[in-house]
């Protein structure tokens, strides 16, 4: 039953006039790419094994 509403919703849809084509939007300015961090380990993070550790 609920299978069959779904595709009565689609002829619905089908039914309806087709929308007018939208204006074509105008060329906005690329913005400038981010600029990339550094992929480097964070500085609050000891490189060591902690020292709490035996």
């Amino acid at each position: 039953g609920s299978v069959g509403s779904v595709g009565s919703v689609g002829s619905v849809g089908s039914n309806l006039p087709p929308l007018p084509p939208l204006p074509p939007l105008p060329s906005l300015p690329t913005p400038p790419p981010l600029p990339r961090h550094p992929v480097s380990p964070s500085p609050r993070l000891p490189v060591s094994p902690s020292p709490h550790l035996p």
